[in-house]
């Protein structure tokens, strides 16, 4: 009876160890992974504010919903008095960083003239945020190759691309993203040739092509396929 015990609690312990091994080993590659991506969100992030961008984290989703109700909330608006309350120990412990997502990013370089337009290198950064929602790039010239960089933002649902001077062959390139409900073409060099592709969209909510070369057979065109979506179109 006395041997059986041992030889129980002897299996018993080596089970043990090895659950403890496997937890260890889950727990250290679940933190490599987090600081990992916390590093590039922190990369991405000082990317975009140093070309004069201002992004939005997750925690202040509902305080901007509340102020959009009321009316037009400029984004510098997020960062007057508003924190997350969750979880506030662990973030003086290990910082915000691991709490937060990045779930929108707004760069306008007509509001930001000190920042050279030129330097577009931000962009590439932009595949760090897994959870990127809403993206406004406006009066930036942007080119095939910029554009490559949007192709895996496959959970945006707004895309402003106002006066960025995006061309056909560069809309053509944004068919990845398929959950899109607003988009803004504003002040682009897009045409009918476009119109094809728009139409695969099918959750879009609101189109805008003001001062585009879409035509208007090209706009009813949109309306009579996207029955639920708003086109807004200057050619009407």
């Amino acid at each position: 009876m006395k041997v059986q015990l041992k030889t129980f609690r002897r299996h018993l312990l080596r089970y043990s160890l090895r659950t403890l091994l496997v937890l260890v080993t889950f727990v250290a590659l679940w933190l490599g992974w987090k600081v990992n991506r916390v590093r590039n969100q922190q990369t991405a992030v000082a990317a975009i504010e140093a070309a004069g961008g201002m992004v939005r984290y997750d925690w202040m989703e509902d305080y901007y919903q509340a102020e959009s109700a009321k009316g037009s909330v400029h984004w510098s608006a997020m960062y007057g008095g508003y924190e997350s309350r969750s979880w506030p120990t662990l973030r003086r412990w290990i910082g915000d960083e691991y709490f937060e997502y990045v779930i929108g990013v707004w760069v306008n370089m007509s509001e930001f003239d000190e920042h050279d337009s030129n330097d577009k290198r931000w962009i590439a950064t932009l595949n760090h945020l897994p959870k990127l929602t809403t993206l406004h790039i406006e009066d930036i010239s942007i080119n095939d190759h910029d554009v490559q960089h949007l192709k895996g933002l496959t959970t945006l649902q707004s895309l402003s691309l106002r006066r960025t001077g995006v061309t056909d062959s560069v809309v053509v390139q944004l068919e990845n993203l398929v959950d899109l409900e607003c988009l803004d073409l504003t002040g682009t060099s897009v045409s009918d040739e476009s119109v094809e592709m728009l139409i695969g969209f099918s959750k879009l909510k609101h189109l805008w092509l003001d001062n585009t070369k879409v035509t208007r057979s090209g706009a009813e065109k949109l309306r009579g396929v996207l029955q639920h979506c708003r086109v807004f179109s200057s050619s009407d």
